[in-house]
Formats: C-alpha cells, structure tokens, sequence
C-alpha cells in the first residue's frame, strides 16, 4: 500500500483529509503552514480564549485532529515571510507566496521514491518540481476551482469588482504546468472538469471528477418558514452573485413589499455603491447555529455564484431541508433543475427573477424541492468521499506514474 504525502495551505476542510487519509492508514506526512502544531499556532492557540483579535483567533482555529503528531509537519514560513514583506513594503507575486515559500520547507521534510503527493490547485509549483524527479513518484493534483476562474469572472465584469487576489491571480500558464507535471487531476464538480479540460485538453484521460464531502446530515426544522424571505451566504459578493440577487430584489419589493432579501458573510461596508444593495439586509459573519436558523426560516437560499469548486454553502442549505436557487458553476451536481432544486443560468437576473416568484408563488412547488435531502446528502457524506478516495488510491498502486509511461 504506497503512502500519501497530503500538501496544502490553510485548514481546507478543516483538515478532514488528513483524517480519511489516516483511517485508510494511506496518510504518511501533512506538509502545511501555521497550525495548533507550529510555534505561532501554539501562541494563538493558547491567547484565544484571552483576546478578540480576528487574525489571531483564524489561526487558533486550524486545529489538526485524528492525525498523529509525528506525521504533522507545520511551518510559520508563510505567516513569517507576510509579515516581514508587509513591514519592509516589498511587493511580492501570488507565484511566490503560494508556490515557493512553503515548498522550500516541503523539499526539505523530504519526499522518496513510490510516494504519492496529493497536492493542491496550483500550490507549491516548485515542490512539485523537485518530487517529479524522483523515481516512482506520482503526483495527484485537487483542483478545488474552475481555473478559467479569471476568465469566467471577467465576461461578467461590472463596475467596482473586487479586484482577483490569492489564487485567482494565477496564471493559466501556471495552471497548464501543474495539469502537466500531475499523473491525477481530481475535479469536485463537473464545472471544474469542463474547465480543466479547456486550459489542458491533453490531460483528458488523467481527469476524475471527485466531490468533496461534509459531516452534514439532514437537520430537523426547529424554525417556522417565512414567506418570501431569500438568503444568500457568501465571503465575497461578486464573485457569488450578491450584486444580481440585490437587482432582483430591487425589482421585487416594489411589487412584494413583504419580501425580504438577507445575506450573510459580509457586511454592509464590504460592497460597493451601498444604494445599490439597499434591498438587502446585511447581517455579518453568523455562527453555525445563527446559519442553521437563517436556512430553516429562508423561503429559499439564492446562490447565483459565477464560479466554484463545490460551494458547501448549498449543501448546508439542502440539509437544512431549504430550497435553492443556483447555477451549474456552483459545482453540485446532484442538483436536477426544478425536482431538488432550480439552476438558473449564470449572470441571467431575468432568470433569477422568475426562479424567486415561482418559488414565491407556488406553495406546492416549493414544497416537493425540500423533500428528502437525504438522498442527494448521501453523496456528499465523507464517507462517500473516502469511498472515492480509496478506489482511487488502489488504482494507483501499482500503476506506473503517467510521467514514466510518457
């Protein structure tokens, strides 16, 4: 059983992972920056409950667990280098920050022959680099978003976007060289596969299409459905629609003064040109059981996002027994139009438009949306995911990497 070193930034998943990993005794080391186990994680960790500052309580929130200490290795590199470039106000490209910081250490915790690499989006271009030229080695690559990102968000562009930043500011000719250099490139979504398939259609045959999976489960309504009340959830408006859910409702309240239109994740200041979002009642970062209220007492959850990997946000929703309103790019594809849910077209407010009133307007339609989530939770369970990973993983035991057969 040829073992896995799992490489990612931040607490993706929040580690789950490196669990699935380890309960399938496949995981051999997690390489990733500040955590509970680096020197800064540890500080956080132990000031939280004593100071309120966000940036602090984030990292005190990347709590590794149900992987054995000596297998976690976890570095400040990343954090250290922000801080000293921001205090020294040296300009430093998203390539290097994401793909050379944290590999230097990555190369140095060391990688030998036969071990499998799973990596992440265009992460650590450089480690990736070095692991190619080892022997046996194979290289599997999660691509956690569209990566035609920029292109798709550009055709909608509107006055005021957020400018990219992070991992939506690279390249494609990055992205084409991680599709290159990886002998498995897992997709979540189809939105993502068809995306791949267009920077890279050469990898066709080395594309698998993966969906993530959660610990949702199907929650009993304590709350009383509101009529006409729409929720969105986002960090970022643009990007997830917020703008065309605030058109709509615009349009809306004129004729229905009783409907109201709510988003979490952001608040008020976080977008531009406030008048245009004047329909909208802005309320802020909420815990999971202020979320879990807003989804039981929402007639629906609007999410008409341009781009994702797997947006969670709508499977928190369907688990919630919550309607929604979504599009293709939102990346769930057990979505039927119309039997568990509307997809409406992307950057289409006409569309949104009547997809809110028929929702509004037909009871029983609204209704036959929300029944039995369970069936399409099942799919997105972490243990389906796990399932998928280990039929993955056995495939490639004793498979040749791709590199060696080309």
């Amino acid at each position: 059983m040829r073992q896995v070193i799992l490489c990612q930034h931040g607490a993706r998943h929040r580690y789950a992972l490196a669990r699935i990993l380890e309960q399938q005794h496949r995981l051999k080391a997690l390489y990733t920056d500040s955590s509970d186990h680096s020197m800064l994680g540890r500080v956080a960790t132990f000031l939280d409950p004593l100071l309120p500052v966000p940036p602090l309580n984030r990292l005190a929130a990347r709590r590794i667990t149900g992987v054995p200490k000596e297998k976690v290795f976890s570095t400040d590199t990343v954090i250290i280098h922000d801080c000293l470039s921001s205090l020294f106000r040296k300009q430093v490209s998203e390539q290097t920050r994401w793909g050379t910081w944290l590999s230097s250490k990555m190369i140095h915790w060391g990688v030998e022959p036969g071990d499998i690499i799973y990596n992440m989006y265009c992460e650590n271009l450089t480690f990736l680099q070095y692991a190619r030229k080892i022997p046996g080695v194979t290289i599997i690559t999660d691509m956690y978003i569209n990566p035609l990102l920029r292109d798709i968000v550009a055709q909608f562009h509107v006055a005021d976007a957020p400018a990219p930043r992070g991992v939506d500011l690279f390249s494609k000719t990055l992205l084409r060289q991680i599709c290159q250099l990886s002998d498995q490139i897992l997709c979540p979504s189809n939105f993502v596969r068809e995306g791949v398939l267009k920077l890279s259609p050469e990898t066709a045959e080395r594309i698998r299409v993966c969906p993530y999976g959660s610990s949702l489960s199907s929650q009993k309504s304590t709350e009383t459905v509101q009529k006409g009340r729409f929720f969105w959830a986002g960090g970022t408006w643009f990007r997830k629609g917020l703008h065309l859910l605030a058109a709509v409702a615009d349009e809306l309240k004129k004729e229905h003064p009783d409907m109201e239109f709510r988003a979490a994740g952001i608040s008020a200041d976080s977008v531009p040109h406030a008048e245009k979002f004047q329909n909208i009642t802005f309320l802020g970062r909420l815990d999971r059981r202020q979320m879990l209220r807003e989804f039981q007492m929402a007639d629906a959850f609007v999410f008409p996002s341009f781009c994702e990997g797997m947006a969670g946000v709508v499977l928190e929703a369907i688990s919630c027994g919550c309607p929604v309103i979504t599009t293709h790019e939102a990346g769930i594809d057990g979505i039927i139009d119309n039997r568990n849910g509307i997809l409406v077209p992307t950057g289409d407010v006409a569309a949104l438009r009547a997809a809110i009133l028929h929702i509004y307007n037909d009871r029983e339609f609204r209704n036959s949306l929300q029944e039995d989530p369970h069936a399409i939770l099942m799919n997105y369970s972490e243990e389906a995911w796990s399932d998928r990973l280990e039929v993955l993983l056995n495939s490639l035991d004793d498979m040749p990497p791709y590199s060696e057969k080309r």
